[in-house]
């Protein structure tokens, strides 16, 4: 728990330090580009630079990442959790790519179809997404965080199983179709809500903690499973909770994140390791409703289309978002 509460204040930190922000818009507004893939190949972006992705109703393109950069967009749901931006629309983008070269890249507050893992230290944080694969390669490698993001579908690998894949952090996410890896990957998986039919975990090698699951976990070698609540019937070690009426533990209503939340007789309160809370808003990194990245929003603005002084009224409100 120490170690991703200590990746999430890095992350932070990397907001703050980075040396240059450049702006994406392809809403017919001044930017410095109009698609993601641009800011990435242009020769003025250095390794270590902030791509700040604006408000839009059009995609941003498609990504393979090839430099090191904080990406940022404004969060999602923004419809249904209001008071988190002014422009609702958020920052949408296709298949994102990482490869050699961009090691240390971070992205927050996107709305992505498809995540693709392909090289060490790459950091999702506060996302949506529909699809992760974490490709295998001949060498493998190490330090992939997938922390507080909403994921649709799957958190699974692609390619050939080959190589060996260490530190893989899967922290406070929504996941709706499960997480499955084969052997030569070790993870560990806490406090994740895990809320599709027969959506389950299938891994080895792996620290399973504080999780909701609706179907299974499965026994699989290595692994030390504890702390977690299932809908399964299936045994599992004694600290876990199995057939459990998973609907039984969230609040009742609310948007698309927000429903995850605990209820507050929920059989998951103080259910976890050290009495934390299972599930996705429990334990010292809960998941942030619309992946707000950990940057300042304005979600309020007025303004009067014109005047007749020389002072123009504006009122301008802020919010932090760490």
């Amino acid at each position: 728990m120490k170690k991703i509460s200590l990746l999430i204040a890095s992350v932070v930190f990397c907001f703050a330090a980075n040396a240059k922000i450049w702006r994406v818009n392809n809403t017919g507004l001044p930017s410095d580009f109009k698609t993601l893939q641009a800011a990435n190949d242009s020769a003025s972006v250095s390794a270590g630079d902030t791509v700040h992705l604006e408000s839009s109703q059009n995609s941003y393109g498609n990504l393979t990442a090839t430099k090191r950069l904080i990406i940022l967009g404004t969060g999602y749901f923004l419809n249904q959790n209001l008071n988190n931006q002014q422009d609702q629309r958020g920052a949408t983008v296709g298949t994102l790519t990482f490869n050699v070269g961009s090691e240390g890249t971070v992205v927050s507050g996107l709305n992505i179809t498809t995540f693709n893992f392909q090289t060490s230290n790459i950091s999702a944080v506060r996302n949506y997404i529909g699809n992760v694969y974490i490709y295998t390669t001949a060498g493998g490698y190490s330090n992939v965080s997938i922390i507080q993001n909403y994921v649709a579908g799957t958190i699974t690998y692609g390619g050939y199983v080959q190589g060996s894949y260490s530190n893989v952090v899967i922290s406070n996410n929504y996941v709706g179709s499960g997480i499955s890896y084969p052997a030569i990957f070790s993870t560990v998986i806490v406090n994740n809500v895990i809320g599709g039919n027969n959506a389950g975990i299938s891994v080895y090698n792996s620290n399973l903690q504080n999780n909701i699951v609706n179907a299974t976990i499965t026994i699989n070698s290595g692994n030390n499973i504890s702390y977690n609540i299932c809908g399964s019937a299936a045994a599992l070690p004694a600290t876990n909770l199995t057939s459990v009426n998973i609907a039984n533990l969230f609040v009742t209503s609310g948007t698309t994140d927000g429903i995850w939340q605990l209820a507050s007789a929920s059989l998951a309160k103080g259910a976890g390791a050290a009495g934390a809370d299972c599930g996705m808003y429990g334990g010292p990194n809960p998941y942030k409703i619309s992946g707000m990245p950990a940057i300042p929003s304005i979600y309020y603005l007025s303004a009067p289309v014109s005047t007749n002084s020389n002072t123009l009224p504006v009122v301008i409100s802020v919010k932090s978002n760490n």
